[in-house]
């Protein structure tokens, strides 16, 4: 990665860092499905939705937040995805 593609990419996570910051979830009886990438870093972040989800599954994945779109952890997400989908159609 060179250096400029690097500066890009810290610039998002910074926006999306802030967004986050700034979220406020709002408690749901939906249900939830959290796609957790467990060396992702975010210790807590299954508690803010069990906070905010009555509903909630968590997916634990054996990956952090970048390998979660390669394979094994991307096949598990689509399983589940293909299973919702199908449950709602039914």
């Amino acid at each position: 990665m060179t250096m400029p593609q690097r500066e890009r990419a810290y610039a998002r996570f910074e926006i999306a860092a802030r967004a986050a910051e700034r979220n406020v979830p709002v408690p749901s009886d939906v249900p939830v499905t959290l796609f957790w990438a467990r060396h992702g870093g975010l210790g807590s972040l299954a508690e803010d939705w069990a906070s905010a989800a009555s509903d909630l599954t968590v997916l634990d994945l054996d990956c952090d937040h970048y390998e979660i779109l390669d394979l094994p952890a991307i096949a598990a997400v689509a399983d589940r995805v293909r299973g919702q989908e199908a449950a709602v159609r039914a």
